[in-house]
């Protein structure tokens, strides 16, 4: 993988911490969920990014676009089998903590960037 993608994974990674840690500290129920739901979107993104840049050179720009389109499947199918385990599985569960932990850790690629003044 390249390494801005390892960089942002482990930013990914570390809001999810970050994001339990508060969800922890205002005692909202279940904080876990939050914690899982910032799991599911930095997993879901490791694997398009293994998928993409895993053991690819750069000389055929059409394997390149069908990686992009068959990650971003599997990624899809993926975020959806996550999500439907974790809603029958976990208990308690905090619907709000999982999909706003899940939609926090996914914006972060765009936050870093401009945290750092990169177009």
């Amino acid at each position: 993988m390249q390494r801005e993608a390892k960089r942002l994974l482990l930013a990914q990674l570390a809001t999810s911490v970050v994001l339990y840690g508060t969800l922890l500290a205002v005692a909202v129920e279940s904080p876990q969920s939050g914690l899982v739901g910032g799991l599911i979107a930095t997993l879901t993104n490791a694997f398009v990014a293994y998928r993409v840049f895993g053991a690819y050179s750069a000389q055929d720009t059409s394997e390149l676009v069908s990686r992009f389109y068959l990650a971003a499947i599997g990624r899809l199918l993926l975020v959806a089998a996550l999500f439907a385990v974790t809603i029958i599985y976990m208990q308690p569960l905090n619907g709000l903590a999982l999909f706003g932990g899940f939609f926090m850790v996914q914006m972060v690629p765009v936050f870093v960037p401009m945290a750092r003044g990169n177009d």
